[in-house]
């Protein structure tokens, strides 16, 4: 075994990183490292934690008059599902507009874009021969009258210019909730790429 053995998916991510076998007997990993092992460091190490990236982009045309267009990632409530939002960019493409970010629950998210969607993994490890393999989280666009949610971020974007959402950063999914991106001007078409990382939430994490 691992000298004070780490439990999960923690220690067989280290073997992984540094393609140890286990040889049976008492193991000491950090001294046999002779530099730090940082499990968040690298791309290629999240999928031995079993965390996923993945990504999504649209242009959600324009609609009706009354109408926003609008694109959100959800965590669905039946999962054990933690979705951190990493990225989100929008571009209005035809008229300077301000666009919104607000966090709403699925069930008002489901109830006002009815058609939904998924986006896709970012490493094609998860990707398995003969499997439909795809990010758990949801993504739902189209348009509506609804301003869904309460706004936590909110500024006008010039059209055709592509605005990175520093706001996003720090935005944590639990089970049940969805980030919507929306544009405040009615019959507006608006162009939305997502980027996320969800992985299966930890015993206490969701409490």
């Amino acid at each position: 075994m691992l000298h004070n053995q780490l439990p999960g998916p923690f220690s067989e991510a280290a073997n992984r990183a540094t393609g140890r076998i286990r040889e049976g007997g008492l193991e000491r990993l950090s001294e046999e490292l002779s530099c730090g092992l940082d499990l968040w460091g690298l791309p290629e190490f999240f999928y031995l934690r079993r965390e996923a990236h993945a990504g999504f982009g649209i242009l959600v045309a324009a609609g009706a008059a009354t109408t926003f267009a609008s694109c959100a990632v959800i965590s669905p409530a039946a999962l054990d599902l933690l979705v951190c939002v990493d990225l989100v960019t929008a571009i209005p493409p035809a008229v300077s507009v301000p666009v919104r970010l607000a966090l709403e629950t699925e069930s008002a998210i489901v109830a006002a874009l009815g058609t939904a969607t998924v986006g896709s993994l970012k490493d094609t490890r998860w990707v398995k021969p003969g499997i439909a393999s795809s990010p758990q989280a949801i993504i739902r666009h189209g348009t509506t009258a609804v301003t869904l949610g309460s706004t936590f971020w909110r500024a006008g974007i010039t059209a055709n210019l592509n605005l990175d959402i520093p706001s996003v950063r720090g935005v944590v999914l639990s089970p049940g909730f969805g980030l919507v991106v929306q544009t405040t001007d009615d019959a507006a078409a608006l162009e939305v790429s997502i980027q996320w990382r969800e992985r299966r939430a930890f015993s206490g994490e969701l409490v």
